[in-house]
């Protein structure tokens, strides 16, 4: 029987999102600030500064503009997997090599 990657299984990285197709909804624990951002990119941004993806770690690179801009804390987002369309300024998206080696790399 054939999985349904869509909906099943644990996302334990940013490329589970981009190769599942989900979108990020990033939401500030202290001004409840979200933004939407799409997994590909998100993922591609990870990838070009070879930084770790794994959710334990991930979300302590990424910290909510309005909190900073206001207070001068950084406060870590957290991380919900949505289908909503990515809202605000667009992540640079991976070329088309670079998202087929992604892919791949989770077919196989």
């Amino acid at each position: 029987m054939a999985r349904d990657t869509d909906d099943e299984g644990h996302f334990q990285s940013v490329a589970d999102f981009a190769a599942r197709r989900w979108n990020v909804r990033l939401r500030c624990p202290h001004c409840r600030h979200e933004r939407v951002v799409s997994g590909g990119a998100l993922w591609f941004l990870f990838h070009k500064r070879r930084w770790r993806d794994d959710l334990a770690q991930a979300p302590r690179r990424l910290y909510c503009s309005r909190c900073w801009i206001s207070t001068h804390v950084k406060y870590i987002p957290r991380f919900e997997r949505t289908r909503d369309a990515p809202t605000g300024d667009d992540l640079p998206a991976p070329d088309d090599a670079t998202w087929k080696a992604l892919i791949k790399r989770y077919r196989d």
